[in-house]
């Protein structure tokens, strides 16, 4: 019995599972682990942007000159080259614009892409946030550079500290996100959210929140959800941007694995799940990314740009011992910042005044404790 319970750690447990590309295979990634995996996409998935527009935005690049490309999404450089593929000059182009110039990749997905046509890109920051590539560029441009931007869903004003530095920045978005044409297994999965059923809801990327938010409110079931909050289910985010996306709608993360890729959400799902896991912990803390303040019980406390992301850090894992060099790393998007970690917590905890706990585990590194 023991070795059952050890290979089938989430048995009992319902997942809601909201993504669209890959969300058959996390489904039964966890129903291996004994959950039951419950279907309910708020994305339609990755859908091809207009190609004429997409053409129009790669010929406009190319005749700039870019001397920077940046890449925010795998998907999105296949896109490109995918929408260029009529053209056979066009996408020897594109190939040829990101093999001379400086390339910047918002993640792993963005690099495998990027190196699938032998290109090695120079910079990828740690938390892959686009935030981090844009604060990245904004340090090394120099006036009069050009970067083109390959976009995912994101506005184009996201570059506009790079513009401010005295760059050109051109854009082109090869796909886009959409809600599903059937939207009624999210609405099942969010009916059972409201109904209790459901012990986790899982989130792999913006996108799926977006459309989670989107679907709850077109069927008036927002502020309901809203209310429910962590008493509903455990809220699991693959990574940093996923997280605050959830965040900046207002409802709370309380489980996130150290590296964003589904394997780690998955493990990290099964440490929650453990009797000594993350699901003893009420949720006390509710982040607010849109002003840096959290809620705790009654009190609202606002905070330094710093000292709010390592509570978020800790926050998203409550009870988990979440290590300096992760800390760092989603916090100044560099692990060999680890050395700031300790005067930062110290800074936190004055300015909480002991409404939460904020215990250092020694050789593991921090935890909160509700």
């Amino acid at each position: 019995m023991a070795d059952a319970a050890a290979d089938r750690p989430l048995r009992g447990l319902r997942i809601g599972v909201t993504g669209a590309r890959k969300s058959a295979e996390l489904a039964r990634a966890l129903e291996r682990k004994g959950a039951q995996a419950v279907l309910g996409p708020t994305t339609a998935g990755d859908l091809p942007a207009d190609p004429q527009l997409v053409l129009e935005q790669t010929r406009a690049i190319l005749a700039a000159e870019p001397t920077w490309v940046a890449c925010t999404t795998g998907m999105g450089v296949r896109s490109w080259l995918a929408a260029a593929h009529a053209e056979p000059a066009l996408e020897m182009a594109i190939e040829a614009l990101l093999a001379r110039t400086r390339v910047v990749a918002r993640g792993a997905k963005a690099e495998g892409a990027l190196r699938a046509i032998g290109v090695r890109p120079e910079f990828i920051p740690p938390r892959e946030l686009d935030a981090d590539v844009v604060a990245w560029l904004t340090e090394h441009v120099a006036p009069g550079d050009v970067v083109a931007a390959c976009l995912h869903s994101q506005p184009e004003d996201i570059f506009d500290p790079v513009r401010a530095a005295g760059a050109t920045v051109l854009t082109v978005s090869p796909y886009r996100s959409a809600l599903p044409d059937n939207p009624a297994p999210a609405v099942e999965l969010l009916q059972q959210l409201l109904e209790g059923r459901l012990q986790i809801v899982a989130f792999t990327s913006p996108g799926a929140v977006r459309g989670f938010v989107d679907i709850a409110t077109q069927h008036e079931l927002i502020d309901q959800v809203r209310e429910a909050g962590a008493s509903a289910a455990a809220l699991a985010a693959v990574g940093v941007a996923t997280a605050s996306e959830v965040e900046r709608h207002g409802l709370p993360v309380s489980i996130m694995p150290a590296r964003p890729r589904t394997g780690a959400l998955i493990k990290e799902i099964v440490w929650w799940a453990r009797p000594d896991g993350g699901r003893r912990s009420p949720t006390v803390v509710q982040l607010d990314p849109r002003q840096l303040t959290a809620a705790i019980q009654e009190d609202v406390v606002e905070l330094p740009p710093i000292e709010y992301e390592v509570l978020a850090t800790l926050a998203r894992r409550p009870l988990r011992a979440v290590s300096t060099d992760v800390i760092a790393t989603e916090v100044w998007g560099d692990p060999s910042h680890a050395a700031r970690v300790p005067d930062a917590v110290s800074r936190l905890r004055d300015r909480l005044a002991g409404s939460v706990s904020i215990e250092a585990v020694r050789g593991a590194g921090y935890t909160l404790q509700p």
